[in-house]
């Protein structure tokens, strides 16, 4: 499916849906809880458009929500997606009905899937390096090249910091939330609302510095926004897609900024004998739930070297 707007969705859903947004400004919920549920509606409405047309989201029957929520939540989705959906959903349809929009919620009986997910894989330091080598930039490349070449190879080294910015924090950084005097980065409103610090090397802040004096230069600055494409800010969207481009490049395969995010943490677990508290603040996580989810691989590396370590069958 292309983008998901819900500025697309037809009448009176989209009535519907403005006025859902505006209540969950007046919750004073994130920007970024508000744009998950728009893009749930909004697929949810393209998934009818092209199963079964002419049916609107706000009348859709149990039947066509539970077709949708098995298609979301299947391969090559994560079934976590699936769950996350149908939480919006649910949240939706009981909005819709003490609206008195609609009589009854056709979400009641519908069962949540499985959000039970796979980790996404740690990325080896080979992969990484290889991602970084293909945001070289080209001999002679025009001015605009060089300022995306330089972008990629900083975006690819922020994510792999510990704290690696989610996408959609990274997309949302203003120029100002980059202090390179101090080579740190503020995300001033993480999820769930709270902001944090991610600390740069000096390769990482080099990388950053080189790309803003390279985006000045092509006249892609001036916006307030940290990161640039060569029309506007980069979306949370684009930084998807940048990352997906660098790995086409660097003959990696698919890589996707979460799983950046993976290995930034599997790093940082590794190296700080899984100490929860620091990672739970430098990757904005309000529960350690997210820790031992994320730090499988690390703790399984550990576990390996440890038994190797007693050499067990020396003393036998």
């Amino acid at each position: 499916m292309s983008r998901l707007d819900p500025a697309d969705l037809p009448e009176p859903t989209l009535s519907a849906w403005l006025d859902w947004r505006r209540y969950h400004r007046e919750k004073g919920h994130s920007p970024r809880h508000e744009q998950a549920c728009g893009e749930t509606i909004a697929q949810a409405q393209r998934f009818l458009d092209e199963r079964h047309p002419g049916e609107q989201l706000l009348t859709a029957t149990r039947e066509r929500l539970s077709d949708y929520l098995l298609w979301a939540g299947g391969p090559p989705r994560r079934p976590s997606t699936g769950a996350a959906r149908h939480r919006v959903l649910r949240a939706w349809y009981r909005w819709l009905v003490s609206e008195e929009i609609i009589a009854s919620s056709p979400m009641e009986r519908v069962q949540a899937p499985d959000p039970h997910y796979a980790v996404p894989a740690v990325l080896a330091d080979d992969a990484l390096r290889a991602l970084i080598a293909a945001c070289a930039v080209p001999r002679g490349a025009r001015a605009s090249v060089r300022m995306l070449r330089l972008r990629d190879e900083a975006l690819i080294r922020v994510l792999c910091e510990p704290g690696s910015p989610r996408a959609s924090e990274l997309a949302g950084m203003a120029d100002a939330d980059a202090d390179l005097d101090s080579d740190t980065l503020f995300i001033r409103r993480g999820k769930g609302g709270d902001p944090r610090a991610v600390p740069m090397s000096p390769a990482t802040a080099r990388a950053l510095s080189r790309y803003r004096r390279a985006r000045d230069l092509a006249g892609h600055g001036g916006t307030g926004s940290l990161w640039a494409r060569l029309k506007g800010p980069l979306t949370r969207f684009g930084v998807g897609q940048a990352v997906a481009a660098i790995a086409r490049r660097a003959g990696t395969g698919h890589v996707h900024p979460h799983q950046l995010r993976h290995t930034a943490y599997s790093d940082f677990d590794e190296a700080s004998g899984g100490n929860t508290g620091a990672a739970m603040a430098l990757f904005g996580w309000k529960s350690d739930a997210m820790t031992r989810h994320y730090g499988r691989a690390a703790a399984a590396g550990r576990a390996v070297r440890a038994a190797r370590a007693m050499n067990r069958g020396a003393r036998l």
